[in-house]
């Protein structure tokens, strides 16, 4: 939901879940020079799978063409996909890329767009 300037928030009934995708520091700790797939592990220890509030976002592995066509199947907007031994860099980076799916009249196509991250 979007909600801009000056507008109202509808009431909300329903949860939220915050989704953690990946850890940059821990007690003091500066983890962005290490691998995403260090850093992954990490998250996965201190962010429970179950927690009510803050879980950590699944990863898929595989044929990227079979993720697109979950995704399209689910509804999703898209999927960010990352390189498991990219080390954290601020800024556009080719080494994480939002693949955003769209309906033309027939069928789908995937638009690849860099993430941007503050660094």
């Amino acid at each position: 939901m979007f909600v801009g300037p000056g507008e109202r928030i509808p009431e909300w009934r329903g949860v939220f879940v915050c989704l953690a995708f990946d850890v940059l520091a821990l007690e003091g700790d500066d983890l962005r020079d290490r691998p995403l797939v260090e850093r992954r592990a990490v998250l996965e220890r201190v962010v429970r799978l179950d927690d009510p509030v803050l879980r950590p976002v699944h990863v898929h592995q595989g044929d990227p063409a079979a993720m697109v066509a979950s995704a399209w199947d689910l509804g999703l907007e898209g999927i960010v996909a990352k390189r498991a031994g990219a080390r954290y860099t601020g800024g556009r980076s080719s080494l994480w890329r939002k693949l955003v799916l769209r309906r033309p009249d027939r069928g789908w196509r995937v638009e690849q767009r860099p993430v941007w991250r503050a660094g």
